[in-house]
């Protein structure tokens, strides 16, 4: 498999179908994407609020930011899983020959909301439950050490939780692995396919377990360039927060105006930055789907060339 190619289909789609980021930063921006309002928001507030709050009041608030919470949970997850779909289908409009409409991949988009939204709970829940078994091994693991150490000195407690965090990030990598590429495989398979839940997952199981030397190398490639947006979100971040150091020099005397300037720069970038690279992610799996379901069209065989014929003779 060319690598390199995939990557650079996935960018060109990205770049040149600028409607898809919209479903991008609901589908896989959001996941890297971090707004971050330049600048240290910290510090000492010294003294008591210039109001008082009875207990009542503070419940209703506290129960009011709860179910606003709650609203944006819910709008967040409907448009994942209308994205999630939208973005499959887009590229697969694009790569495989087919018309490419905002309004027609919006739509298929809502047609396989509720496959999705099961795909979602079912990974939710998976990564939940592996996660807190692996985070109870390890809790288990140090109680037992600890207690075989007895009163034991605090360097080898040291040792021991560095060597738990050594251990433990690798291990939940692995795991991740092997839960996200079947079920991403799967959405894919979903769409493509018009497969049932039970199909896509069988079938996204079969292909990561057939091709998981390909499957790592992908997660990896994505995980560097990953590595590589964030450096160059903190750059660029870094950048916009010296421009409103600029303009507003003393932010905490002038904490309101520091705020919207910081979203005025801030959110647009990384409204832009998050539907990008959400698009890219996407389509650079929905690409290795593809080459993983017709290796024929993408390798296809090699013939060897002619030999060229010289006049007057035969054979």
């Amino acid at each position: 498999m060319d690598y390199g190619a995939v990557v650079n289909r996935a960018f060109q789609i990205a770049w040149r179908y600028k409607s898809l980021w919209i479903f991008g930063l609901f589908a896989g921006g959001l996941t890297n994407f971090n707004l971050s309002l330049p600048g240290d928001m910290g510090g000492e507030t010294g003294g008591d609020l210039p109001f008082a709050v009875s207990p009542e009041a503070l419940a209703a608030m506290m129960g009011a930011i709860a179910l606003l919470a709650l609203g944006f949970f819910v709008l967040y997850v409907v448009a994942y899983c209308i994205s999630a779909g939208a973005l499959v289908d887009g590229v697969n409009r694009i790569e495989r020959g087919g018309v490419y409409t905002f309004g027609s991949s919006f739509s298929t988009g809502l047609d396989y909301f509720w496959r999705m939204l099961g795909l979602g709970v079912l990974y939710t829940v998976s990564i939940v439950f592996v996660f807190l078994v692996v985070i109870f091994f390890f809790v288990m693991v140090g109680v037992l050490m600890g207690v075989s150490f007895g009163e034991g000195s605090g360097g080898a407690v040291a040792v021991l939780v560095i060597l738990g965090i050594l251990i433990l990030i690798p291990v939940l990598m692995a795991l991740y692995l092997i839960i996200m590429t079947p079920f991403t495989l799967a959405q894919r398979a979903l769409v493509v396919r018009d497969a049932s839940i039970a199909d896509a997952l069988g079938e996204g199981w079969v292909l990561f377990k057939e091709n998981f030397g390909k499957s790592l190398l992908i997660y990896l490639i994505k995980l560097g360039i990953s590595i590589g947006v964030g450096i160059a979100m903190l750059f660029i971040f870094g950048i916009v927060a010296l421009i409103v150091l600029v303009v507003v020099p003393n932010p905490m005397d002038h904490l309101i105006e520091f705020v919207i300037l910081g979203i005025v720069f801030g959110l647009p970038i990384s409204l832009l930055i998050g539907g990008f690279f959400g698009t890219f992610n996407s389509s650079l799996y929905t690409l290795f789907y593809f080459r993983l379901v017709e290796p024929e069209r993408y390798n296809p065989p090699q013939t060897p060339p002619e030999s060229p014929t010289i006049p007057g003779t035969t054979g």
